[in-house]
Formats: structure tokens, C-alpha cells, sequence
């Protein structure tokens, strides 16, 4: 948010200006001291009575929304919270717009879960003072103009970096563990997008490799390649090498040197190679065994490493001084920009992008092409599952418009793009106009309905809706009951309510009860139960079953047929 303010991204004249102020809780001491960056300015207040708070002043510019959006502003405080963790990075010191986390981090006492409080793992962060030097100032000023100055994509990742090591170092009061995943975060989450890395077959996992040599072993040379390629470029391969060629490619010859001077202990070139493996490891028990940490990082002080297993292994210290200088040399050497055009909309504070109810889409003719079939099935089927036990104000949109346009364009669809098509334009002159059928109908079922007739996902739920029964065999309709929860959750694949994915459980568990299939029957009312969870008349018929008593999905779902339910009319 600190670089959409500043108006750098905006294509015209920013239309408002706004002088926010807010409240930052510290122990940074800046007696008589202002500091103005290129994001707002830092004030001091009173020292008496041991304050710790900070004024924070940012000058907010709107852009003129041509949409005619009347947006006045975001108010301070999405600004305090970039602001507080980028002054807790540039100056070593606790800065946030939470009172009780502030006093929480320097009170000196360890958390529930903890043995020592922070102050004893990081030095000068948690102390209960620090006073600001007129280097601090300068290193504020430089580090915010930097900042503001980097392209829209390397500010974004900056600022993930700079948050996952500011909040890294709070965890330190109550989960050794979680902070340390995050400061080997806050810099491996900059090698995913910012490095040259590219892996090679050697990378690959060993198991796995030798198995693929085997299967590839009498293949010709241009397919081996081709195949190892396609696998090296799907799956992530080499994390932790990469974490540490990205991280030894950032370090600076002061890591070493001037900012090395008075460390207890500093690392060591020769040893960083294996300690970088050691905290890539360490972060990876963490996060899939839950692992704790050696007990030796939790008594180590203010030691820049500590020894390991006839090793070294980075301590907090060491750990957040590394990940400090790895962050602050990545933003160093991104490109600078006076002005950058970009489309941030989605990126203010608030905002968040969800899904459409159908009504306001499905029957439009905007955005209507060969790819859309599944999206406007989806959406109309939504509809349906609404009006399927009678929802105050449910009903289906009138989709002769779209369907007229869709009637000219099924003779150049390919057949897969056309089934979602010619299912939605059944389904919707059947259900919703019933006796009033489209002009055309007639016509286009004669055509193309014949594609329903194979199995599909779509011919299952068009025949369920409608109560026909296929010519299909018993293992054709469960493979494509299957596929159905298979493909539901991939991204070309076709989701409906829980209230149908019960139906179509329940309408294979009667084909199952009619073969005298008890189990099968009972399994399917089973995850027609867990499809609904909730659904009183479902769990009741799963306590109920009697294999001797028809299973009639709507009966459960349903009791009123569709065709007879108030919403089922179009608008």
C-alpha cells in the first residue's frame, strides 16, 4: 500500500490528498527527532512516563477512478502496518501499531511455550531501549526510498520478505520453531522469483531418477530429453540448493567484515555453506514432522553460530542477521524506476476477488465462446441445486438470449467443448421453460443430443435432473460417478453443490439396491451423508436404509418435484 499512495503507479493526476496520522508502539528512543522518508514521516512524542510511541504521517494520494468509484480513503491503518515493519528492519528494533504485542516482546518474560524471552536470542531488537543515531536516520530515509523506487513486482516480494522476518523475530516470544521457518523464509521466498537457478536431471531425487533411467533406457535420445525436461519443469526440484546459491549470491563483502565487527562468534565462509543446509533442513522437519529445534539454538545468546553435530549451525542471531542482509541486498540491486504503469486495483487494502453469483453472468452474451460451456453449466446447475428444496427467492435466469448465440456456434465447437453446451441447453428448456421449448429445439437435439448418449459427467447430470435412464452398464455409471469427485476440484473440471453430488450418490445406491447390492447401496447413502453433512432427511435414511424400500433422490433431497417448486421459474 506504501507504494500505491505514493502515486508512482498511477496513469494520471492523483484526484484526492489526504494527511493521515497514526500510532506506533517502539522502544525506539527518538528524543527531538523527525525523520521524513519517501513514505511518510516518523515524529517522537513525550519521553515522560516511559511513552514508546512514535506519530507516524503519511500523505495518502486517490487516483480518479474512471469507473466512477467514489474511493476517499483506505485510512491509516493498512500504511502503519507496512510502515512499523519496514522501520522494525531498517533499525533493529520492535515497532508495531499493537500496543499489547509491543509490550508483550519487551517485557522480559518468556511466553507459555518458550524458555527464554527474545532479548536473550537477538540482540538490540527486544532491548527495552534503543536510542536512534543519526546513522539510523540516514539508514531509514535510504531504505525507504529504495523501496518505493523498486518495480511494482520486486516491492511486492521486498515486502513479503520484510514481513516474514519481522514477524520471524515477534514468534520468538512464543514458538521457537515457527520463527525460525520464517527468517529461512523471508529469504527463500525471494530465490522462487528472483534467481537464475535452473535445475538440472542431476537435481532430480535420486529414487526417483533412477527409476526414470531405467523406464527411458532403450528410448532414443531426443525423447529421454524431452521427458526429463517436462519432469524438471513440473516439479520443484532442488529447493534447498537453490535456497543456498541464492543466499551465498547475496551476501555482500561487509557480511564478513564491517558487519562482523564486535560479533561473539561470527560465521564463517567456509562453514555458511553447511549451515545454510542445516537451517534449510531444520525448516523442512518443521514444517511436515513438526520437529523441534536443537536444544542448542535456544541457549545460545547472542553467538553468531553455534557448534552441531561435528558442525556449525546458524543461532537466531546468526540467522536474523543473514536473513537482514540477504533482504536489504536483494532490494539494493532490483531495478529502480521513477514511474511504472500497472493495474494495482486488486492490490489496495479491502479488496479481494470473489466468485459471482450466476444471475449477475450466466446470461450474457458478453464472454460467451467455446471455452465457456462448463463455467455457464456450472453456474445454471447452481441455480438448480437452489431451487431443489424450494430456497426463499431461488430461481433460474432466462437464458434464451445466450442460448440463441450458443445455437450458432455448436457447429465449430469440437465435441468436448459442445457437451457442456448441449447438456446447459437441454437442462434449461426441459426444467425452467418446459412446455414453451426454444424456437430450435427441436433441431439442435436432433443434432447434436446424440452426444448426451455417451457417458460423461455432464450426460449424468442431465439425465438424473430430467429422471431418464441411459442404456449404460452398471460400471459405466459408477466410473463416471467416480470421475466425477475426481475431476470436481481441477481447474477444467465441473463442481455442483453438495445438495446434487448427494443426488447422484443416491441415484447409484437405487441401481445398486435393484442389483441386491446392500453394501454398495449403503456406502453410497454414506457419502451421500458426508457430500450434505447436516442434511436431516439424509442422515435419517442412513440410519433408516431398509434394502427393501425404493431410494428416490428427490423424495430425500427434494420432496417437492422441481418442476412444481416456486423458484423454479425463469427470470
Amino acid at each position: 500500500m506504501l507504494q500505491i499512495a505514493s502515486g508512482r503507479l498511477f496513469k494520471g493526476k492523483p484526484a484526492r490528498r489526504n494527511q493521515l496520522r497514526g500510532v506506533l508502539y517502539t522502544n525506539l528512543e527518538m528524543y527531538n527527532t523527525v525523520i521524513d522518508t519517501a513514505a511518510g514521516r516518523l515524529s517522537y512524542t513525550s519521553t515522560l512516563h516511559d511513552s514508546k510511541t512514535l506519530v507516524y504521517e503519511f500523505t495518502e494520494y486517490i487516483e480518479d477512478d474512471v469507473s466512477g468509484g467514489g474511493l476517499i480513503s483506505h485510512g491509516i491503518d493498512p500504511y502503519l502496518s507496512d510502515f512499523a515493519a519496514v522501520v522494525s528492519f531498517a533499525l533493529n528494533v520492535t515497532c508495531t501499531p499493537d500496543h499489547d504485542l509491543t509490550f508483550r516482546l519487551l517485557g522480559g518474560r518468556p511466553g507459555p511455550s518458550v524458555q527464554y524471552p527474545p532479548s536473550r536470542l537477538v540482540k538490540q531488537i527486544f532491548d527495552d531501549r534503543v536510542f536512534c543515531q543519526p546513522e539510523d536516520e540516514v539508514r531509514l530515509f535510504e531504505l525507504v526510498g529504495q523501496l518505493i523506487s523498486l518495480e511494482r513486482r520486486s516491492f511486492l516480494a521486498a515486502m513479503r520478505a520484510i514481513r516474514s522476518y519481522v514477524t520471524g523475530l515477534h514468534r520468538l516470544a512464543d514458538d521457537y520453531e515457527l520463527a525460525h521457518t520464517l527468517l529461512v523464509v523471508s529469504m527463500e521466498s525471494l530465490a522462487q522469483d528472483f534467481d537464475d537457478f535452473e535445475p538440472q536431471w542431476e537435481d532430480y531425487d535420486q529414487r526417483k531418477r533412477t527409476g526414470i533411467d531405467a523406464a527411458l533406457n532403450g528410448a532414443d535420445k531426443d525423447t529421454a530429453a524431452r521427458v526429463r525436461t517436462a519432469l524438471l519443469e513440473t516439479e520443484h526440484v532442488a529447493l534447498g540448493r537453490r535456497f543456498r546459491e541464492f543466499v551465498i549470491d547475496h551476501l555482500q563483502p561487509s557480511y564478513f567484515r564491517g558487519d562482523a565487527r564486535d560479533l561473539v562468534n561470527p560465521m564463517g565462509r567456509s562453514d555458511l555453506h553447511a549451515a545454510l543446509r542445516q537451517a534449510y533442513r531444520m525448516r523442512s522437519q518443521y514444517i511436515h514432522e513438526l520437529r523441534e529445534l536443537p536444544a542448542i539454538l535456544k541457549i545460545t545468546g547472542h553467538r553468531d553460530r553455534a557448534p552441531l553435530d561435528q558442525g556449525v549451525v546458524l543461532t537466531f542471531q546468526g540467522l536474523a542477521r543473514l536473513a537482514h542482509h540477504v533482504i536489504s541486498t536483494f532490494i539494493e540491486r532490483q531495478p529502480k524506476v521513477h514511474r511504472e504503469e500497472y493495474d494495482y486495483g486488486d492490490e489496495r487494502a479491502g479488496i479481494m476477488q470473489v466468485q459471482m453469483a450466476p444471475q449477475y453472468w450466466i446470461g450474457d452474451v458478453e464472454g460467451l465462446d467455446r471455452y465457456s460451456g462448463l463455467e455457464r453449466l456450472e453456474g445454471f446447475l447452481e441455480q438448480v441445486a437452489a431451487c431443489l428444496p424450494q430456497q426463499p427467492g431461488a430461481t433460474v435466469t432466462d437464458l434464451r438470449k445466450a442460448l440463441t448465440r450458443v445455437e450458432g456456434m455448436l457447429a465449430q465447437m469440437s465435441a468436448d467443448q459442445r457437451r457442456p453446451f448441449v447438456a446447459l441447453y437441454v437442462l434449461f428448456n426441459q426444467l425452467a421453460l418446459q412446455g414453451e421449448m426454444m424456437a430450435n429445439y427441436d433441431v439442435i437435439v436432433d443434432q447434436y443430443g446424440h452426444e448426451l448418449v455417451d457417458p460423461s459427467v455432464e450426460s449424468l447430470l442431465t439425465f438424473m435432473l430430467l429422471g431418464t435412464d441411459p442404456e449404460w452398464t452398471q460400471a459405466q455409471r459408477r466410473d463416471i460417478h467416480d470421475a466425477y469427485f475426481r475431476q470436481r476440484s481441477h481447474k477444467t473440471g465441473l463442481r455442483v453443490r453438495p445438495i446434487l453430488e448427494a443426488s447422484l450418490c443416491l441415484d447409484l445406491a437405487e441401481r445398486y439396491r435393484q442389483e441386491g447390492d446392500v453394501d454398495q447401496a449403503l456406502a453410497l447413502i454414506c457419502s451421500a451423508v458426508e457430500s450434505h453433512p447436516g442434511h436431516a432427511a439424509l442422515i435419517e435414511l442412513e440410519r433408516d436404509f431398509d434394502p427393501d424400500s425404493a431410494i428416490n433422490w428427490r423424495d430425500v433431497v427434494a420432496p417437492s418435484p422441481i418442476d412444481e417448486a416456486d423458484g423454479a421459474t425463469s427470470q
